[in-house]
């Protein structure tokens, strides 16, 4: 091969790579502007800011509030509360983000939300409660869906991410029980 020839395909060998380089990259800026934007939080409470967390099922409740910066279970004689069981589950319960949304919902029967499962308030320091409504499971299983007070949309939420805290019904969340030290043995 002459140098003549091999100057010519080495110009359209890089006029070749400059082209998918292009097209690629064209390719790259159309993929990041169509792409699913991450969902927000359900709520802009921190969980820091929430004063208490109410649980309603039926004819059962529980209340869980911060008292002198320490969470207790409410009631006629408050107990104390786990507070690492608490700020889990309102890190989760803060933090909530749907996996899918409906919106043009005409019968929210169909979710389990015209009766829902259970109710979630958190009630913040300052400002307005903010009242989930836990409904049906998804047909997977793996979700429920989730109607915000005063707003219309219904959402598709992790299961475990709001079933943790209807448990309290039924366990509310005491601090861990100490484990006892052990008897100290006789040396011979």
């Amino acid at each position: 091969m002459s140098f003549r020839n091999t100057a010519i395909l080495l110009i359209v060998l890089v006029i070749l790579g400059g082209a998918v380089f292009f097209v690629n990259r064209q390719g790259l800026a159309e993929t990041d502007s169509d792409a699913t934007p991450t969902p927000a939080p359900l709520t802009s409470l921190a969980a820091s800011d929430v004063q208490s967390v109410e649980i309603e099922e039926g004819d059962k409740s529980i209340t869980v509030e911060r008292q002198d910066e320490k969470w207790v279970i409410a009631g006629d004689s408050p107990e104390p509360a786990g507070e690492a069981k608490v700020t889990t589950t309102l890190n989760r319960l803060t933090g909530l983000k749907p996996t899918k949304t409906l919106d043009d919902v005409q019968d929210v029967a169909d979710f389990g939300l015209e009766e829902p499962a259970w109710t979630i308030t958190l009630t913040p320091k300052d400002g307005d409660s903010v009242v989930y409504r836990v409904g049906d499971e998804n047909p997977r299983g793996t979700s429920r869906y989730l109607q915000v007070d005063g707003d219309a949309a219904i959402r598709l939420v992790p299961k475990s991410n709001v079933e943790g805290v209807r448990e309290w019904l039924e366990e509310p969340p005491y601090p861990p029980t100490p484990t006892p030290e052990p008897p100290a043995t006789p040396s011979s």
